[in-house]
């Protein structure tokens, strides 16, 4: 019998590790039921608790899906449409030629055309409908005009502007015009949105951790004398600590869920509106498709930002929390 008693103490040491290990996640899943379990019990100060995560996390990410759907439409606008060189009348027609022979040799032009000051006056009587006003002109008021198309090598307002000064710095040419300046405009606003709307998501992230964080504050409160005994018979911090991380951990994740119902709604709501303002601009606006891993990290974020929240304020109050 005795030689049985040694092999009996070697398996017992064997499993003890994986003993413990079961014991470990048997004790986080009993933390994280019963949590939730205490959550549920007050229906009315969880609801709004969540709503406000909800609210707070929703408008940032409604902001990122809606600036994501302005910087594809202005994509479209950020190729110049044409760049106008007007020629003094005095210029000859071979030097109209000879201009639009050089420029459009350049690796950013990709057409040039001469309009002559009939054609442009048969355009704007077109455009205007002022054909009995413009025969009483004695002389054609439109000069010559060679249109330029830039290349598509040319997509942002910087090379737009680089090709309008080497226009404009050719010898006999009397005024260039591109219509890229509302775009650059539109580029402005777009960068002061991006930048407005990171400080907007710190402060908001801000504002979830101090809403958890004042949740959780409430809940050891009403649990003082329990925690107190728990401490009396043994229990470590991180024992006691351990429910409290699992509820900022649920408001966290109910939190993003409530958020995601309210950025359906702000989709839904906003996307006609946007869409026909875009329009306007000979733009197409469309919300992008939310993919599932953008869901995904934000739920996450927001989990991090309730445990976080509840791991500073346990352990902020944990150490008044000694058995007396």
């Amino acid at each position: 019998m005795q030689p049985k008693q040694p092999q009996r103490a070697a398996r017992v040491l064997k499993k003890r590790p994986l003993l413990r290990l079961k014991n470990y996640f048997r004790h986080h899943l009993n933390a994280a039921s019963f949590s939730l379990l205490q959550i549920l019990k007050s229906p009315v100060a969880t609801l709004l608790t969540v709503a406000t995560i909800g609210v707070t996390l929703a408008l940032p990410l409604s902001m990122i899906l809606v600036l994501s759907g302005i910087q594809s439409a202005t994509e479209q606008w950020q190729h110049p449409t044409q760049v106008s060189i007007f020629l003094p009348p005095e210029t000859r027609s071979a030097t109209i030629d000879e201009l639009t022979r050089q420029i459009g040799q350049w690796e950013e032009v990709e057409q040039v055309v001469h309009m002559t000051p009939a054609a442009a006056l048969e355009e704007f009587k077109s455009f205007t409908g002022l054909d009995d006003a413009l025969a009483l002109l004695d002389d054609n008021p439109f000069p010559n005009v060679l249109i330029i198309s830039p290349a598509k090598r040319v997509t942002d307002p910087q090379q737009a502007q680089a090709l309008v000064d080497k226009v404009a710095a050719i010898p006999g040419v009397d005024k260039v015009e591109f219509d890229l300046q509302w775009v650059q405009r539109i580029h402005a606003l777009v960068r002061a949105l991006q930048y407005a709307l990171f400080v907007l998501a710190l402060l908001l992230a801000g504002a979830v951790l101090f809403t958890i964080g004042n949740t959780i504050r409430l809940t050891i409160h009403s649990r003082r004398d329990e925690i107190e005994l728990v401490k009396l018979i043994g229990a470590s911090d991180a024992f006691v600590r351990r429910p409290f991380l699992y509820g900022g951990l649920w408001y966290g994740f109910l939190g993003a869920f409530f958020a995601w119902i309210l950025i359906g709604l702000i989709i839904y709501w906003m996307n006609t509106p946007l869409a026909q303002l875009v329009q306007l601009y000979g733009g197409v606006f469309q919300v992008p498709d939310v993919s599932l891993g953008y869901i995904f990290a934000s739920i996450l974020f927001s989990i991090f930002l309730g445990v976080l929240g509840a791991w500073l304020t346990v352990g902020r109050h944990l150490r008044f929390l000694a058995p007396r």
